[in-house]
């Protein structure tokens, strides 16, 4: 049998701050497990490993309240500890090992903790997929040079290079790790099924709101307001809200009142995939998870950039989608109520003529590669 082919025992590590680091490692071991369906897959909560639960809950319950503002002081204070606390860090990590069978790869999907990780097992092969645009300060990436980083941007490629990576080491994808069911397609015919069995009109132009899973709850509430009473160009609301139940049952009420028109009100679900075929535009923060899911659903974006009020590591995903005409950057509900079906035609023209993104499916073959060369490890 082929080395390359052999059964394998392989890690993956995931963080609960946010709901993109855990999305992209389902959706690559989803593939994974297509590829090596023998293999032995393991996944962990790296903050939960670290110690970190409590900071990564703030974290949601900030996102949550609208309140991203104080997410720069989180990561000031973050990166100043980080040194002081790493040799703990360490131990925990390496302590962790101890209670598990050796892994043959370790693929983390978290920012911070990438050298600890490296350090604490040595043996095993070390795979890093950003799911950044880039490596920044404020959400560090590349911190070891026995990382094999996986990288979705020529911006993330030229920051690991002028770090001092070795080539091999740094691969280039074709975007963001998506799921493999955004890329399973439904007929025209069942997406208008499905429109009216959510009561949403045939022909108007659907707007999916999507936060994450923590969305800002005054600030959603006032949007799909302004969305049901748009009367020019009447649109349809597609509110997705995640893990904010206080947000879903206040709209549910407005909704069973008859305040709300052509709107959707949907809790957290594995829907996603049909709801963003169902829409016409996505609306949300400049996440890069939400971001790629939408592209690849041929979805063009309106993302919500308030100065002062966005993340370090979200500004490459806004200039990323400015630069490609993916979509546009506005600061206010009411901006966002008034783009129209004119605009979104122009930016989903551009979406179309964007590469391809087949990062997932590209991941596990570049996986499979480095093994293949010699189980680079140290």
């Amino acid at each position: 049998m082929d080395a390359s082919r052999r059964k394998r025992r392989v890690y993956l590590l995931f963080g609960s701050g946010g709901g993109g680091h855990k999305a992209s490692a389902e959706a690559f071991n989803t593939v994974l497990s297509q590829a090596h369906p023998d293999w032995e897959v393991g996944f962990f909560n790296a903050s939960s490993i670290a110690g970190m639960l409590f900071g990564d809950m703030i974290y949601n319950k900030i996102l949550e309240n609208n309140l991203t503002k104080l997410i720069p002081l989180v990561y000031l204070v973050t990166s100043s500890l980080q040194p002081l606390v790493e040799p703990g860090l360490r131990e925990r990590f390496i302590n962790h090992w101890k209670t598990v069978p050796e892994p043959d790869v370790v693929v983390s999907f978290v920012p911070f903790l990438n050298a600890v990780i490296c350090e604490s097992i040595p043996s095993a092969v070390h795979l890093t997929i950003l799911t950044d645009f880039a490596h920044s300060k404020a959400h560090p990436w590349l911190q070891s040079h026995f990382q094999n980083v996986l990288v979705g941007t020529d911006q993330a490629r030229e920051q690991a290079a002028e770090l001092g990576f070795a080539q091999d080491r740094i691969i280039r994808l074709s975007g963001m790790l998506v799921h493999p069911r955004f890329y399973s397609l439904h007929t025209p015919v069942e997406l208008d099924e499905f429109r009216a069995m959510y009561g949403l009109e045939r022909k108007a132009m659907t707007f999916m709101i999507m936060f994450g899973s923590h969305p800002p709850t005054e600030f959603v509430e006032t949007l799909v307001k302004k969305l049901s009473e748009r009367t020019t160009e009447t649109a349809n609301c597609i509110c997705m809200c995640g893990k904010n139940t206080d947000l879903r049952e206040r709209l549910l009420i407005k909704h069973r009142a008859g305040e709300l028109q052509r709107t959707a009100v949907i809790g957290f679900t594995d829907k996603i995939p049909l709801f963003m075929q169902m829409s016409n535009v996505v609306v949300g923060k400049p996440g890069p998870g939400v971001v790629s899911e939408a592209l690849v659903s041929s979805d063009p974006l309106i993302l919500l950039g308030a100065k002062g009020e966005v993340m370090q590591q979200e500004l490459d995903v806004l200039r990323w989608v400015e630069e490609n005409r993916a979509g546009i950057v506005v600061t206010s509900a009411e901006e966002i109520a008034a783009v129209t079906a004119s605009q979104i035609k122009q930016m989903t023209e551009s979406v179309r003529n964007l590469t391809p993104n087949r990062a997932v499916f590209e991941a596990v073959m570049a996986m499979d590669s480095i093994l293949g060369a010699g189980d680079q490890g140290r």
